[in-house]
């Protein structure tokens, strides 16, 4: 099975590198857990003696456990944006590794605990971020601003008299 084993030291690597990388938008780029979580699932209903010559999943618990580190970090971080839908963008995301890491949590049962408060912090910011893209979709459409409707067309000539006709 080598070219599982290099697939797998492959995705093992991107999802190690995403974790060490402290500049990326974690939450924006669930591809590299989902890339090895689906591996796993696919070795696991080929080769299911490989995942345990691998040693999955106790001898990945350090990385899950920074994995789960990483993203509670990205949660506490200043995740105010200028553009409303930077909050949906990141409502999807939220909500995406959220069941990301549920499918880790059943592939990896040690995590079980962490990654459920892991779950409900994604869960909480996701909805978080829709209640604030609701708010500010509100704020553009009661900013107080007329809306085109409201107002004559600058060369329709408004008369003042007929306003007080009956008075």
């Amino acid at each position: 099975m080598p070219s599982l084993e290099a697939a797998w030291r492959a995705a093992l690597s991107r999802l190690r590198s995403q974790v060490s990388n402290n500049n990326a938008e974690f939450l924006f780029w669930p591809e590299p857990l989902d890339d090895f979580l689906a591996l796993v699932e696919a070795i696991r209903s080929s080769e299911p003696r490989l995942l345990r010559r691998l040693g999955f999943p106790e001898n990945l618990d350090t990385d899950f456990r920074a994995l789960l580190a990483k993203i509670h970090d990205e949660l506490h971080a200043d995740r105010s944006y200028r553009e409303r839908e930077s909050y949906d963008s990141e409502a999807d995301a939220s909500f995406g590794l959220a069941r990301s890491i549920d499918r880790l949590r059943v592939a990896a049962p040690d995590i079980g605990g962490v990654a459920k408060s892991t779950i409900n912090r994604l869960t909480l910011n996701a909805n978080r971020c829709r209640k604030k893209y609701a708010e500010l979709g509100d704020k553009e459409e009661d900013d107080g601003t007329p809306s085109e409707e409201d107002q004559s067309p600058p060369d329709e000539a408004f008369d003042i008299n007929s306003v007080f006709v009956d008075l």
